[in-house]
């Protein structure tokens, strides 16, 4: 006779209320149209391979024209400038007109630290994923 096995993996449900969710989360985090939403568009922005290259071309290069970045990315302008313009919606990038040429740049340290963050990450991780 075979002995059936249990599944690894069980589905359990808390019987009691949890007392942190009230407790610990913050209010912007609970309404739909708060922070949850504006911090699900800017990853939203990040996952796009153009999106990310470029974020990373600011990041190491600096504030660059939109030529260069397309030349850096290996993409072409127009397509670049559609990509910084999904990073600047989101409030990853801002961009200076200096004549007839539009220079773009990361929009602050916090952005910095997202990316930096992110490469660490994945130095850690790397191609496995875990």
């Amino acid at each position: 006779m075979t002995e059936e096995k249990e599944p690894i993996l069980k589905h359990q449900f808390c019987q009691e209320e949890p007392k942190w969710a009230g407790e610990r989360v913050p209010d912007m985090f609970r309404d739909k149209a708060g922070a949850g939403r504006g911090i699900a568009q800017l990853f939203k922005a990040l996952a796009d391979e153009n999106r990310v290259r470029i974020a990373y071309i600011l990041l190491y290069a600096g504030e660059s024209c939109v030529c260069n970045i397309a030349e850096a990315a290996g993409i072409s302008v127009a397509a670049a400038s559609h990509h910084l313009r999904g990073l600047y919606m989101v409030g990853l990038a801002r961009y200076e007109k200096k004549g007839k040429y539009v220079y773009y740049s990361l929009d602050d340290d916090h952005v910095v630290a997202i990316l930096k963050q992110a490469e660490s990450h994945w130095n850690h991780v790397g191609e496995s994923g875990k």
